[in-house]
């Protein structure tokens, strides 16, 4: 008699285009239909819900009656998941963390929390104390916590004292066959032989540190004639951007790609540029690294980056990016050996079915303690 499939309710708060999003796509499509029986409930709308339900997989979107987390919000979400009844629940982002594990505590369904950001990364702020106060009580009660990074697991740690050494790390991991697959879609966009482009992916918020690098390439684009950036996001801040590129008369250096698929451009970057205040481990960073692209970090360490052997840490600073940016630019032999080790570092352990393999043990662990 063939085991039982898995019952897993994937609980995740956004399926727009986002790092977190992604790897959670790409988990769902390398764990397959096999050995588990999907549901994935969300809140916030996005493209992504497309490419899940392409899968196979049943989506819901969970939403109030007068405002998203009501009590209509509340009493559709748990009337849902009683009704799934699911061996375990698999939460993603801040909100479907608390929310998951609140509902796992009152029907005793084992969840794991998959902690992609340290609330401690984001400025200090009221909302960001409220926010750690309700995780403090929530998410890392979880049976399962998960840190996509060393680094993530150890801001968790010193948030919230050493019983959090309990929380796994698994790394998030890339697809790959799909990323290079994608990278072949025509974008219109010319690469013109004498040009070196500076390139970067990420959302348009203060966290990701734009400002700084469109500043610093205005100052490198003087000594540089054939440097152009170009900055493959969308977000709050994307007016904010475009008046800076104006303000500096960088219009015709300095382009912002809006809302499209990131993996068509990494085949034109020459050196891949993130200069964020914070990150978990970035699915951007990784796809990047793995077309041999030399990476340059912000931050004291790095959990993927080793600085001089697969890329450059610095500080995130006017002077480190002008510096470092320039360094590799005139070193071509630097820049093509620090981005063969980063194509290496990925190929050996950022890999989908890597990562997948460690969620798979814990989601049966789970289910076998549950019972």
């Amino acid at each position: 008699m063939p085991n039982k499939k898995v019952r897993l309710l994937h609980i995740i708060s956004s399926l727009q285009i986002g790092g977190a999003e992604i790897v959670f796509r790409d988990l769902l499509h390398q764990l397959g239909t096999k050995e588990f029986d999907h549901q994935v409930l969300y809140f916030h709308d996005g493209p992504l819900v497309a490419k899940i339900q392409s899968l196979s997989i049943a989506t819901y979107q969970i939403k109030g009656l007068f405002f998203r987390y009501d009590p209509v919000f509340l009493w559709r979400f748990a009337k849902h998941i009683w009704q799934f009844a699911p061996d375990c629940i698999d939460s993603h982002l801040w909100a479907a963390n608390v929310l998951a594990t609140s509902i796992g505590w009152l029907l005793h369904i084992p969840v794991v929390c998959v902690l992609h950001l340290a609330a401690s990364d984001e400025k200090k702020s009221k909302k960001n104390s409220l926010r750690s106060f309700i995780e403090r009580w929530t998410t890392i009660k979880a049976p399962g916590l998960v840190a996509v990074s060393k680094g993530v697991k150890q801001e968790y740690v010193n948030q919230f004292g050493p019983s959090l050494e309990r929380i796994k790390v698994i790394p998030n991991g890339i697809n790959q066959d799909y990323v290079f697959e994608q990278s072949k879609k025509d974008t219109k966009f010319v690469k013109k032989q004498d040009q070196f482009i500076i390139g970067s992916v990420g959302r348009f918020i203060p966290r990701k540190n734009y400002i700084l690098l469109i500043q610093s390439f205005a100052q490198l684009s003087r000594t540089i004639s054939g440097a152009r950036l170009l900055i493959v996001g969308f977000g709050p801040e994307q007016a904010k951007l475009e008046a800076l590129i104006q303000e500096l008369h960088l219009s015709n250096k300095v382009t912002l790609i809006i809302g499209k698929p990131a993996c068509s451009y990494y085949p034109f970057f020459d050196l891949f540029v993130q200069p964020s205040l914070s990150e978990g481990l970035s699915i951007a960073l990784l796809e990047a690294m793995s077309f041999g692209i030399c990476p340059i970090v912000t931050g004291r360490d790095h959990s993927v980056i080793a600085h001089q052997y697969n890329g450059l840490i610095i500080k995130p600073t006017l002077k480190a990016l002008i510096d470092s940016i320039s360094c590799m630019y005139y070193d071509r032999p630097l820049i093509k050996r620090l981005g063969n080790q980063a194509k290496k570092t990925v190929n050996e352990s950022y890999t989908i079915k890597k990562m997948a393999t460690q969620y798979v043990i814990i989601f049966k662990t789970l289910k076998i303690n549950s019972l």
